[in-house]
């Protein structure tokens, strides 16, 4: 049939049905050119122009006219015959095993290296591919309008579509689409062997052996199912073993991911579960095509698994997917790692709730100190690095002390917390999870709550001791009357920027938890309690000090890198804020507490301003909030992203928070009369 031809039957059939005179012929030139395409090229070309004059109408004519196009296509017979001639050229040209075999499988190049290839493919234009389906159906589907549409297409249309596509008189049409098929399902199955059998994967699974291994298995029993395709008894014999192999490979990544509990995870390994995953995945979408037993279950079938791959087409391009992918279980590990540091900060029954109190205060105790060094660093004219470095250690050792003793800073507390919150939103369901969210929240609160006041009165009562003590030994105050009242100026709200250094140090706490976890997760990852515990020294030693070093370095590690990393982020920002001109500053409530009370201290009755000195007290309110606020924010934040929490889930607990905070206030200040002296979580 002429070209010609094609395009006038089309236009009328359109116009019967009720499609707008030049929208109906604008699409029957276009279908003719697709019906009478002699190259690869101008089928393609034509195909993507058939789709985009359907991206060009709303969605609700785009329905009808989609439902009146199949009809036309089934009761015009010479229209039928000329759509499914243009398909034949791309069926028998293109080829389908880059879609089946790669789209969406993660690259094993540099995570920096794949980040800036796909920057630049949204930048650049991207090359003709015509041969290579993959590069069809990203034309085909650019928008997610398109994607969603095709997705939901009602299955009675698309199997009638498919008959259509596939006609019975044309039983080689798709000869090459099958053999891409079964290259598809070779290629992921090869993956998951390499993957599987990697060094890192191997050494956490049930299988030292590479011949007992699912994952070396995989392959043989993958060819032999596509050997036996159709073939009856032998096919269902190779569907059984084909999914007990299978079966294994699922057991042997569960295995793996207990094993990431205790051994850590790295980038690497994150790729490499990542890929066997979606491999088996698309494996099994693939075999349940095979096994269809009838054609309305493979239209099914095939409509799912062409819409995963369809977005798998999409994600290849895609830099936030890249991100989600690569970090999101590496992050989640190292939440988890401060999730379970930061349990310790709850009290769960009253007996804790009173060691909360007496912990704190050790702590406020320890920090008045801290802010006396702290002071004399920043009043002694060094030069900044040396300034910020000094600083940073004067932190960091102070945390460590507070560690070593068990005492407790509260504004800590949150960026430990949020983790283990998020932990139990994701394990509880329904009405036991709104209530264990809330009692959790209520304990959260009040212990915060308890630090904070301990925290505050101690380092205030000590810093106003100290700088008596030290006045009645070297005959003056231990703050000059210029440093002295320039605190007070520094901590009120209104006459500095305290309200967002307090915000940033907020972000900094969370940052130090993030890092302790980083490093527990870095240092199970590298078996270092284990390099202690076996290494060299512990014939010099002896092997219990070796075995007990290690598991101090095991129960610290955490903490440590916490404490460390944050003493650094504390003491280093206002340096740096300093030498690049930047508007940066810590104020940390407990520090800056003890900084006032030097100040109020060192300052004679005469030169005392009391309106200053409650701006300050202001100030310290203000740090408090957003100190706590600031920092569960963002770990809450991360840690939902990290176990994938969708944005209803946080409004929901947002909602229920408000809730009980109106009906019961009193149990998120202090606990309950009727709560147990003895904790059953402990």
């Amino acid at each position: 049939m002429e070209r010609t031809e094609i395009e006038s039957l089309v236009a009328t059939d359109l116009k019967k049905r009720g499609v707008a005179p030049r929208r109906a012929d604008d699409f029957a030139e276009r279908f003719g050119r697709f019906a009478s395409a002699a190259r690869l090229a101008d089928g393609n070309d034509a195909f993507v122009a058939m789709a985009e004059w359907g991206r060009m109408i709303d969605e609700d004519e785009e329905r009808a006219i989609s439902e009146r196009f199949v009809s036309m296509l089934e009761q015009n017979r010479a229209l039928g015959d000329a759509f499914a001639d243009g398909v034949a050229l791309i069926a028998s040209d293109a080829s389908a095993v880059g879609l089946f075999g790669d789209s969406g499988i993660p690259s094993d190049r540099s995570f920096v290296t794949e980040a800036i290839d796909r920057a630049m493919g949204h930048v650049l234009p991207v090359p003709r591919d015509d041969h290579n389906l993959s590069w069809l159906m990203l034309r085909l589907m650019q928008t997610r309008h398109s994607r969603e549409a095709f997705a939901t297409m009602p299955l009675e249309r698309f199997i009638r579509l498919l008959r259509i596509m596939v006609p019975d008189d044309r039983p080689n049409m798709w000869s090459r689409v099958r053999n891409s098929f079964a290259d598809g399902m070779r290629l992921l199955a090869a993956r998951v062997t390499a993957q599987g059998l990697s060094e890192a994967l191997r050494s956490r699974s049930h299988h030292s052996q590479v011949s007992t291994s699912p994952f070396f298995k995989l392959s043989r029993v993958t060819d032999d199912l596509l050997a036996a395709r159709g073939s009856g008894d032998e096919m269902r014999s190779a569907l059984a073993a084909w999914r007990k192999i299978l079966g294994l490979c699922r057991g042997e990544m569960a295995q793996i991911y207990r094993n990431l509990e205790t051994d850590g995870v790295n980038v690497d390994i994150v790729y490499s579960l990542t890929v066997i995953t979606i491999c088996l995945d698309r494996l099994e979408q693939m075999v349940a095509v095979i096994e269809a037993p009838t054609f309305e279950i493979f239209a099914q079938r095939v409509q799912k698994m062409l819409s995963s791959l369809i977005d798998a087409t999409h994600r290849d391009r895609s830099i936030s997917d890249l991100i989600s992918t690569n970090v999101q279980m590496l992050h989640r590990r190292i939440v988890e790692r401060s999730g379970e540091t930061g349990e310790h900060y709850i009290a769960m029954s009253k007996r804790e709730y009173r060691q909360i109190w007496l912990a704190a205060a050790g702590g406020g105790f320890l920090t008045a100190f801290t802010a006396a060094i702290k002071m004399s660093v920043t009043h002694a004219e060094l030069p900044l690095f040396v300034e910020g470095f000094l600083a940073s250690l004067n932190y960091a050792g102070s945390f460590l002390l507070l560690q070593a003793f068990a005492f407790i800073l509260a504004t800590k507390q949150p960026a430990m917390t949020a983790a283990t919150l998020a932990k139990i939103i994701r394990e509880r369901k329904g009405h036991e999870r709104s209530e264990e969210i809330v009692e959790f929240l209520a304990r959260i609160s009040r212990s915060q709550l308890a630090a904070a006041i301990s925290n505050v009165l101690v380092v205030f009562a000590t810093a106003f001791a100290f700088v008596f003590i030290w006045q009645q030994a070297v005959g003056h105050p231990y703050l000059e009357r210029h440093a002295a009242q320039e605190v007070f100026v520094t901590l009120s709200p209104v006459n500095s920027g305290t309200i967002f250094y307090a915000a940033l140090t907020g972000v900094l706490l969370y940052l130090g938890s993030l890092a302790g976890g980083w490093l527990e997760n870095w240092s199970m990852y590298h078996k270092i309690p284990q390099a202690i515990r076996e290494g060299g020294a512990g014939e010099l030693v002896g092997r219990h000090r070796t075995k007990k070093a290690a598991e101090l370095y095991t129960r610290n590690v955490a903490g440590w890198g916490t404490n460390i990393a944050l003493g650094f982020l504390l003491g280093m920002t206002p340096a740096l804020g300093k030498f690049f001109g930047l508007p940066l500053d810590v104020r940390h409530v407990t520090l800056s507490t003890g900084m006032l009370a030097l100040g109020a201290a060192s300052l004679e009755l005469d030169l005392f301003n009391f309106a200053w000195f409650m701006r300050a007290v202001g100030g310290i309110g203000t740090m408090f909030a957003l100190n706590l606020s600031v920092a569960f924010a963002f770990s809450l934040l991360s840690a939902a992203r990290a176990y994938g929490l969708s944005g209803r889930e946080l409004f929901d607990i947002v909602r229920t928070l408000g809730v009980h905070l109106r009906r019961s206030l009193r149990d998120f200040i202090v606990p309950p009369r009727d709560e147990p002296e003895a904790s059953a979580h402990h």
